[in-house]
């Protein structure tokens, strides 16, 4: 993604949270936001850390902005030469932004713990199983005591324009002391139906799995639209259709938008996966356990160039012999405990195993393939790439097949002696590894690239003498005088064999 595209991005994220009750664009928030967090993320848009704010971290800055404006706070008027306040100036990060925010809601919180409220302020809005309920917030003075107890921004006056509007409802779970543990955002959509926009619990974190599990039969009954962003809080996946589907009892063939079911990286609820999986847009997975995992997954969106399947600390068992991706992938700690016979990817692939995982016997994709943080010592998987195969950092002592690539071979950091037979590439890249001699046979057609590599006596017959060398801190020996090295293979030949005349 160039700068463009990222600064579109940019705005892209920020002006759907600029509009207000009626649909308007609030110009107050707008600048403020694109003083604070629209010059942040510009700013840093060449970085190669940069990101995409999580929803919750736009909505804390966007409440804490709101609420500074409403309650017409003394820092808004201290402003630099150009009219912008200085205390949105000072930050060079999200971080650092989210964090004022919380230390803004904080000091509020504490102030608002000891708000008294009348009959009017809160109403039962449902009565729930193990002595939840659910309670309906009516006033500013019900979202100030709200905020205070779930030091959430829902106080401070973010919301008080919103509450009891014909478009909004807020509604909070309690307990059988009324202690809160989750604050819902409804917004009125069309047909009459509401919308789950936002659903919180303490410190704007997710709620904990043992509220959700409470609050899930609301949710399902009550007849909602739920947003993209909390149907990863629930155990369920909705289908096309809108039929709540189980996470521990999947039907065998799934369509749906996006598959990220229990955003809790704590909860490890096996899930029982379809054989087979059709989604708009993605998948992710975090610190799951899956039961099972689909022969066929399609991703309709696949062809950007981000994996849209994402496997993080990933536990798979009883995977099918075959599996076939039509989208990227990128798997991180992944553990089989029963590996399948092929993967193929209509993409990239980025795969990273754990010590004790069984791997796949082969691995093919129509794009790139990584293998990063592998801690196996013998790589016996056969690989298959229509661009670049690269080995990153990996334990590998020892690689079984050769391999035939359509672009570059790469090898860092990989304690490997000596290549396999049988390698086909137009380029060949070895960086910090223990490789003292090419095997004979090698193809390579256009480049070598030896970085940090111990000096090679000869290269095979198998290499012509155009394919280009590069030398990059090599210990190249006594031969070579130019430090950059030959040109290319056919001249390095001809430099030895003048010196051994």
């Amino acid at each position: 993604m160039n700068d463009i595209e990222w600064t579109r991005l940019i705005e892209q994220e920020i002006y759907q949270y600029l509009y207000d009750e009626n649909g308007d664009i609030d110009a107050a928030l707008e600048r403020f936001m694109t003083i604070s967090l629209g010059r942040v993320l510009s700013k840093n848009s060449a970085s190669d850390d940069r990101r995409r704010p999580a929803d919750t971290e736009i909505y804390h800055i966007s409440d804490w902005l709101i609420a500074a404006v409403r309650n017409n706070e003394p820092w808004l008027q201290n402003v630099d030469e150009q009219g912008r306040p200085k205390k949105l100036m000072k930050f060079s990060t999200v971080g650092q932004i989210v964090a004022e925010a919380d230390k803004a809601m904080l000091k509020a919180a504490q102030k608002n713990r000891e708000i008294v409220l009348n009959e009017n302020d809160e109403r039962l809005y449902q009565k729930l199983d193990d002595g939840y309920s659910i309670v309906e917030l009516l006033s500013p003075e019900a979202l100030d005591r709200e905020s205070a107890y779930m030091q959430h921004c829902i106080g401070q006056g973010a919301y008080d324009h919103k509450v009891g509007s014909q478009h909004f409802k807020y509604l909070s779970l309690r307990d059988h002391t009324n202690k809160p543990h989750a604050t819902m955002e409804l917004m009125a959509g069309e047909n009459g139906k509401w919308e789950l926009i936002q659903l919180q619990g303490k410190q704007n974190k997710s709620p904990l799995p043992s509220y959700v599990k409470a609050l899930t039969p609301f949710l399902k009954n009550a007849d909602l639209h739920v947003s993209e962003p909390i149907q990863s809080h629930i155990p369920y996946i909705i289908d096309e259709d809108g039929i709540w589907h189980d996470i521990g009892d999947l039907p065998s063939s799934l369509k749906c938008k996006d598959f990220r079911p229990l955003h809790f990286d704590n909860d490890m609820r096996t899930i029982k996966m379809p054989e087979r999986l059709h989604l708009e847009r993605s998948l992710e997975l975090n610190h799951k356990k899956l039961l099972g995992f689909p022969s066929s997954i399609l991703i309709d969106e696949y062809q950007s160039k981000k994996p849209k399947i994402e496997l993080k600390a990933v536990e798979i068992s009883d995977c099918p012999e075959n599996v076939e991706i039509g989208g990227s992938i990128r798997c991180v700690r992944m553990t089989f405990n029963s590996a399948p016979e092929s993967i193929t990817v209509d993409g990239n692939c980025e795969i990273g195993f754990t010590p004790e995982s069984k791997l796949p016997n082969s691995i093919a994709a129509t794009g790139y393939i990584v293998i990063a943080h592998a801690f196996c010592d013998i790589f016996e998987t056969r690989l298959n790439s229509g661009g670049d195969i690269s080995f990153w950092n990996t334990k590998i002592n020892k690689i079984e097949h050769g391999m035939e690539v359509d672009g570059r071979l790469s090898f860092y950091k990989v304690p490997i002696r000596e290549l396999p037979d049988g390698i086909v590439a137009k380029e060949l890249q070895l960086i910090y590894t223990n490789v003292t001699s090419l095997p004979e046979g090698i193809k390579v057609s256009e480049k070598l690239i030896l970085d940090n590599q111990v000096f090679f006596e000869h290269f095979p017959d198998s290499i012509d003498d155009d394919v280009i060398i590069e030398w990059k801190d090599s210990h190249k020996g006594p031969v070579l005088e130019d430090e950059n090295g030959p040109a290319t293979v056919g001249e390095w030949r001809a430099m030895r064999q003048q010196m051994s005349m």
